[in-house]
């Protein structure tokens, strides 16, 4: 099983429990996220030819904002912006929906429920 790229045994089945997928996460980002200053999240899948969707979004202390970083750190040595695939939306907001409580990150969330093409930049200090 995968869940936001993280590869799970087979005997834990379809239900992975939200914290191995956090232990997981925190363990591949490292210290990271204290370079990060925000993340820009873009609607389409191309950042020049796309209407921004946040201008910024600055809490990184969220699940979601660490998932975001990993998938854009993953294999992209450029640091190029990066499509958000419909899968890997929907796996971050579902499990944000039960870690993070802000208003700000469910608003987000809602949004990447939904089909709208979504590229995701990331900011460094």
């Amino acid at each position: 099983m995968f869940v936001l790229g993280f590869h799970f045994p087979a005997e834990m089945g379809n239900q992975i429990p939200s914290e191995k997928v956090v232990e997981k996460l925190e363990g591949a980002l490292g210290d990271s996220m204290a370079k990060v200053k925000e993340i820009k999240i873009y609607m389409g899948s191309n950042k020049s030819t796309s209407v921004e969707l946040f201008k910024t979004y600055q809490n990184t202390n969220t699940f979601l904002a660490k998932a975001l970083v990993h998938f854009f750190q993953e294999g992209n040595e450029k640091k190029a912006p990066r499509y958000l695939y419909y899968t890997n939306k929907y796996q971050m907001s579902e499990l944000s929906k039960k870690l993070d409580k802000d208003d700000e990150t469910l608003d987000l969330c809602r949004k990447f429920d939904g089909m709208e093409p979504l590229t995701i930049d990331v900011i460094y200090n």
